[in-house]
């Protein structure tokens, strides 16, 4: 499992989240999804693995954790250094 750290330094990047959304919009069945419901939190970062953008839902408090080709992770929090893997997502057809 790669180890990350957290970065609260770099720019918000919405790209992933605008993608996902997108995607949810145009397939049948699927629940949509509203950028404006989140609030950047920050970006995971790791030497040899994608950098995960960190979404979090206003409303329910919970983040959606995304990397730049909309694949979703789950993170697990031990102190500054998290570890993440990745999670099936109902979105993965998309």
């Amino acid at each position: 499992m790669d180890e990350y750290r957290l970065d609260l330094s770099s720019p918000p990047n919405w790209f992933p989240l605008e993608q996902l959304s997108r995607l949810c919009h145009e397939r049948a069945g699927v629940p949509s999804l509203a950028p404006g419901d989140y609030m950047y939190a920050g970006r995971l970062v790791a030497v040899d693995s994608p950098s995960i953008h960190l979404y979090k839902v206003h409303r329910t408090r919970r983040y959606l954790c995304l990397d730049v080709g909309g694949h979703s992770y789950r993170v697990r929090a031990t102190a500054l250094t998290l570890t993440a893997e990745i999670e099936r997502s109902p979105f993965r057809h998309l």
